[in-house]
């Protein structure tokens, strides 16, 4: 899954990449759905991340780009190997709530980073999409069923679903943004 953030007027690019790892940290921007992880630099500007402690495999990722552009990464939540694990389920699905919880604490993350920390005029592009995903089912909202008595139904028909609007002001609620 991922979330990008692209500013739509003109702006100042960071000046090096030392300033942009200095100003994630400063801020405290973490990679998507985190709160620790790494921090570097990167001929792009600045990256925060997280690894599997097993074989060292990107989980999670933040690049800050020296265009002030945020991209976020998660190579985890919809793996398919890793949720048949957890679940003991035979298919991929999608747990609705826990991505929705990462959309909405990613978007609102983003938002106080550009306003604060980047200095970024509205209004904002955002790109917000999950890719691998055909043939997967997907889980019930919290307290919610599929036809009654399944909590777990369907099948995406497509590798991909990909949701791209603007931001017009920061203080919209993330929830709002992303509900399509």
């Amino acid at each position: 899954m991922f979330l990008r953030l692209i500013p739509t007027s003109p702006t100042d690019f960071i000046p090096s990449q030392m300033v942009a790892l200095k100003t994630i940290k400063e801020n405290r921007l973490s990679a998507m759905g985190e709160t620790t992880g790494y921090f570097d630099r990167n001929r792009d500007g600045a990256v925060a991340y997280t690894i599997s402690h097993d074989d060292q495999s990107l989980l999670t990722l933040t690049q800050l780009f020296l265009n002030k552009e945020l991209w976020e990464i998660d190579c985890l939540s919809l793996d398919e190997a890793y949720l048949k694990e957890r679940s003991g389920r035979s298919v991929g699905f999608f747990p609705f709530e826990s991505l929705k919880r990462t959309f909405v604490s990613s978007m609102t993350d983003y938002l106080k980073f550009s306003e604060a920390a980047l200095a970024l005029p509205p209004p904002l592009k955002f790109i917000a999409g999950v890719t691998g995903i055909e043939g997967y089912q997907m889980t019930a909202p919290d307290g919610m069923t599929f036809g009654g008595f399944e909590t777990i139904a369907g099948h995406a028909i497509s590798d991909e679903v990909v949701y791209t609007s603007e931001i017009a002001e920061y203080n919209l609620d993330p929830n709002v943004i992303l509900q399509p």
